[in-house]
């Protein structure tokens, strides 16, 4: 959340997006309204339909800046980086 709150939160050139792989989808919107989560939660029945599950590579977590055209910047932790660098422009 710390991430969340000085990089992305007030930043309008990035949007995070939470693709939960629980196997229970009730549960997993429940936890993520229980713990307030600002950005969006797609539960698993939603995943396969959102087209964002081409970027998965299967870890837990797992981090991907992508382009609004779908390209993918950097995965990792150096998401984070490169957000940084995007807010400093």
């Amino acid at each position: 959340m710390e991430k969340y709150n000085k990089l992305i939160a007030d930043n309008p050139n990035v949007e995070m997006i939470h693709i939960s792989f629980d196997s229970n989808a009730k549960a997993s919107a429940a936890w993520a309204t229980a713990d307030k989560l600002p950005w969006l939660t797609l539960v698993p029945e939603n995943v396969e339909a959102s087209g964002l599950l081409k970027y998965s590579k299967g870890f837990v977590p797992e981090y991907h800046l992508v382009k609004a055209d779908g390209e993918v910047v950097v995965s990792g932790e150096e998401a984070f980086t490169k957000i940084k660098d995007l807010s400093s422009n």
